[in-house]
């Protein structure tokens, strides 16, 4: 069977970028053609590919030369990358994309923001509105973002309502999705790239050029978070290593604005400890038994991604909250999670199996 995978590409997000290669690999692992639709989103071209956004003022005018050659480097990097390791079709846009899609016997939306109205600039390619097949309609892992929708809920509730197998990351979402649409099947599954743990290794090279450090993503802007830092850093005999895109710099800790998504991945796997605020370096750190700590985001609808998985495995205590940033020392016993991580990836490959089987709604 030839599937079509769905999902945010031509982007700088390193989650965006490693989930879809993992989604591709579990679903090949299963026997199926699978290649990812390449799919250009106007909303997110024109937040990451970097000659579109200094064109259209994403980058402010007096920054646009600084940040224009480190943020090209990465996009390139990332281009890299999805030559290299994924499988693409020929590229599309909304008014070519129902041609493409016409050759997958099933496709597979997600498994990121691909509903989040925000970030796709209300794309509806995203909810399959282009395809009258809906027996070709499937998800996995397809995330909201946020609590649920906001806005034009109805519409996009009617449009999800015409998928043959729905799947969701946020538990909360599930839930109303549920209540909303009058579906019970509507389940819950992990990330994909915590499905196969194996296909990682791979990709990991077998030393780094920091020594012993604390690998930073993605934190809020808090003076006193900083302040932690270092302090934890200085306990525990680590230098700092921020991946960030600002310009911005602090003292004693070392910033890198350039990388792809192999040197993030690298850059957790070598870490001593992860502090960051993204849902895929939670993903990466349990993948790679690191010890962690998940900064809350000022904005806690964004936080539910990463407290449903941290709930799941039983490690709330490594969500770091505002004001007092503290950093506990108790190591995490990755015996136990692995187990009840193991138990998740059981039932989120019936999901993936489903989808490579089904012949309908409400199939058990």
């Amino acid at each position: 069977m030839k599937i079509g995978i769905l999902t945010f590409v031509n982007t700088t997000n390193y989650g965006a970028a490693l989930q879809s290669y993992a989604l591709q690999q579990v679903l090949g692992q299963q026997g199926q053609d699978c290649e990812i639709i390449d799919y250009t989103c106007e909303n997110i071209d024109r937040v990451h590919d970097p000659k579109k956004a200094s064109r259209k003022g994403g980058i402010k005018n007096l920054l646009a030369p600084i940040l224009q050659v480190p943020l090209q480097k990465t996009y390139d990097k990332f281009m890299k990358f999805k030559k290299i390791y994924c499988r693409y079709s020929i590229p599309c846009d909304r008014s070519t994309i129902a041609s493409v899609a016409g050759k997958y016997d099933r496709i597979v939306v997600g498994s990121d923001q691909v509903w989040n109205a925000v970030i796709t600039g209300d794309d509806r390619s995203f909810l399959l509105d282009f395809l009258d097949d809906d027996k070709k309609k499937y998800t996995y892992a397809a995330s909201i973002g946020t609590g649920y929708f906001t806005k034009l809920k109805s519409e996009y509730e009617a449009l999800i309502n015409r998928f043959q197998l729905i799947s969701i990351r946020e538990k909360g979402a599930a839930d109303q999705l549920r209540k909303h649409i009058g579906r019970d099947d509507v389940c819950v599954d992990l990330d994909p790239t915590l499905l196969n743990r194996d296909i990682w290794g791979s990709l990991i090279t077998n030393d780094s050029p920091y020594g012993k450090y604390i690998f930073c993503y993605f934190l809020p802007k808090d003076k006193k978070l900083i302040v932690a830092i270092r302090r934890f850093a200085k306990e525990n005999k680590c230098k700092i290593i921020n991946l960030t895109k600002s310009i911005r710099r602090h003292k004693g800790i070392h910033s890198i604005n350039v990388a792809s998504p192999i040197d993030f991945l690298n850059l957790i796997a070598h870490a001593q400890y992860v502090i960051a605020g993204s849902f895929h370096s939670l993903c990466f750190s349990l993948i790679f038994h690191k010890e962690f700590y998940v900064v809350s985001s000022p904005i806690a609808d964004r936080n539910s991604r990463l407290t449903d998985l941290l709930d799941t495995l039983e490690l709330n205590n490594r969500f770091v909250m505002q004001p007092d940033y503290e950093f506990q020392q108790e190591k995490i016993n990755y015996d136990t999670v692995d187990k009840k991580l193991d138990a998740e990836i059981t039932c989120s490959m019936e999901t993936i199996k489903k989808i490579c089987r089904s012949t309908g709604k409400n199939e058990k």
